[in-house]
C-alpha cells in the first residue's frame, strides 16, 4: 500500500508541477533537505524534503508557488513499557509563498496551502493502522542568501494540529 501511495503522490506532484508553468520554464528553483518530524507523544523522526517553485512576479515580485514532497527516513517512535509504535508520514503539498527580504542576505517567508498527508503506524504487537487527510497547512521560515542562485532555508511547517516539521535545506535557482 505504501508503494502505491508513493507512486500516486509522485505522479500527482508531476501533474501539479505542470500546472505552475509560467512562460517557458517549468520551475525557477528546486530544493532539498531534511526535517525533524514532531508528532505529539512520539519521539522525533527524520524526513526527506524535496521542493520546487515558480516565481509569480506577475502577481507580486516576492510571491511564488511551491510544491513540496516529504517522506519519513527515520520513523518517530512511541514507547511505553514493552509497547512501541512507529509512524511513517508522507506529504504532498502546494503552497503560496511570500518572501520578505530584510537585506541582501536574509529573507523571511510565510506560506500557506493545501497538503495531503498519509501516515502508516505499526506496533510491536502486530497492530497497524493508516490514516490520510487533505488539510490546510501553514509555515514560516528564513533564508540565508549564499549567492544569486543558492540559499540555505530553515522552515517550520504545521502539517496537522499535532504534527509539524522543522526543516533545513538548500534552494538552488535554475
Amino acid at each position: 500500500m505504501k508503494k502505491l501511495n508513493t507512486a500516486i503522490l509522485i505522479g500527482s506532484l508531476s501533474i501539479a508541477g505542470s500546472g505552475i508553468t509560467q512562460g517557458n520554464e517549468l520551475v525557477d528553483y528546486v530544493g532539498g533537505g531534511v526535517a525533524i518530524q514532531d508528532i505529539d507523544g512520539f519521539g522525533d523522526g527524520l524526513a526527506l524534503v524535496l521542493n520546487a517553485g515558480k516565481n509569480m512576479s506577475n502577481v507580486h515580485e516576492n510571491f511564488s508557488l511551491e510544491g513540496e514532497f516529504t517522506y519519513t527516513l527515520d520513523s518517530p517512535e512511541f514507547k511505553s513499557g514493552g509497547f512501541s509504535m512507529e509512524a511513517d508520514i508522507l506529504t504532498l503539498a502546494g503552497y503560496g509563498v511570500f518572501i520578505l527580504p530584510l537585506n541582501d542576505q536574509f529573507n523571511l517567508k510565510g506560506r500557506a496551502g493545501l497538503l495531503y498527508w498519509d501516515a502508516d503506524i505499526d506496533s510491536n504487537f502486530g497492530a497497524a493502522g493508516s490514516d490520510s487527510e487533505i488539510e490546510l497547512s501553514f509555515g514560516f521560515g528564513a533564508e540565508y542568501v549564499l549567492n544569486d542562485s543558492m540559499k540555505i532555508a530553515l522552515d517550520y511547517t504545521i502539517i496537522e494540529s499535532d504534527i509539524s516539521h522543522i526543516g533545513l535545506g538548500i534552494k538552488v535557482g535554475l
